[in-house]
């Protein structure tokens, strides 16, 4: 009797293991074929002017360069939960970006910053290049979370 009870027990804990597995699976689905880059540029600016954050299911990648290529690029490492990313790859529609014009406004005349967003899905890729501190018509919510996960990276070392 108790070797029923236990084999019962691990068939439960197995079961349960398998479960999770395909919750995982299915909160990142297709999505993990998903990079979503962002990032601003200065054309008149000393120090470091192009900052950029590359995120895929998992990791959070934060560079930032100078114009000039005198200083030493600047590269911080971040994570990205399960819950994060099916919020951001629910937003990234490649296909609704590629609607969009590659270049909105007047990006950095006048030295008024360019700000960018890249939807890359299997290969497939394409920039959006906008006004710094404006936004792409439809993917306000994405531009907005993209700029706050640049600014977590402020102190990047």
């Amino acid at each position: 009797m108790k070797a029923l009870i236990l084999a019962g027990m691990v068939a439960l804990m197995a079961a349960q293991c398998g479960t999770q597995e395909s919750v995982d699976a299915e909160v990142k689905g297709a999505s993990t074929d998903v990079i979503i880059r962002s990032g601003t540029s200065y054309g008149f600016c000393i120090g470091y002017c192009k900052r950029q954050l590359d995120l895929t299911a998992t990791d959070a990648t934060f560079i930032m360069k100078d114009n000039r290529e005198e200083l030493p690029v600047k590269s911080c490492k971040g994570t990205v939960t399960a819950d994060e990313w099916k919020t951001l790859a629910a937003q990234a529609d490649l296909a609704a970006l590629k609607k969009q014009p590659e270049r909105i406004g007047c990006p950095d005349c006048a030295d008024g910053g360019a700000e960018f967003l890249e939807i890359e899905r299997s290969g497939d890729k394409y920039r959006v290049t906008f006004e710094a501190g404006k936004t792409i018509p439809g993917f306000e919510s994405l531009v907005e979370t993209l700029r706050k996960r640049r600014t977590a990276f402020n102190d990047c070392q």
